[in-house]
């Protein structure tokens, strides 16, 4: 309050503070300093309800709910025909199994004789029999040479290689 215009106009900018000054002209230049009501109504414009920022926040939460909701479809989803599969993999699992079992039954050798004689007709060979094996087919053997030297085998290594290279790139 020293600093206003009243108090500067009366002690000339002095420090010094009157506590015994004349409290009615104090409040008289105060209410006179207070804005004055105003007389004249003026027309206000009125903000429409709904703002266009308004509208787009409400778009992008309704857009992010909904990508939110088919998300957890797509989960749900995704967990049920993981546990489709789940039980698929289980019964799978279990043939599998049951098919090792009977093909390792079916192994035994007394089996396999049983087969052998009464479905093929075969006999088992006795004491002083001679069986004698055709060999006489296109079978062919390839002898390999074995004269080649290391550095020629090694040129013929990068050689592969490098082609083998070339047919990849040039897929």
């Amino acid at each position: 309050m020293a600093a206003s215009s009243y108090y500067t106009g009366i002690y000339n900018g002095a420090a010094a503070y009157d506590l015994y000054g004349n409290t009615a002209v104090r409040q008289r230049t105060e209410k006179e300093r207070l804005p004055q009501e105003r007389t004249t109504a003026r027309a206000r414009h009125k903000e429409p309800a709904l703002t266009l920022s308004a509208v787009l926040c409400i778009a992008a939460a309704f857009c992010s709910l909904f990508v939110i909701l088919f998300s957890y479809v797509g989960t749900y989803e995704a967990n049920t025909r993981y546990s489709e599969l789940t039980r698929e993999l289980a019964q799978l699992q279990e043939e599998r199994d049951q098919l090792l079992n009977r093909y390792d039954s079916m192994l035994d050798l007394q089996a396999i004789e049983a087969v052998a004689t009464e479905q093929l007709g075969m006999t088992k060979p006795f004491g002083g029999q001679t069986v004698y094996v055709n060999l006489s087919g296109t079978d062919r053997g390839e002898v390999m040479d074995a004269k080649i030297s290391p550095i020629e085998e090694t040129v013929d290594m990068f050689r592969e290689m490098f082609a083998e290279l070339g047919a990849y790139l040039s897929k």
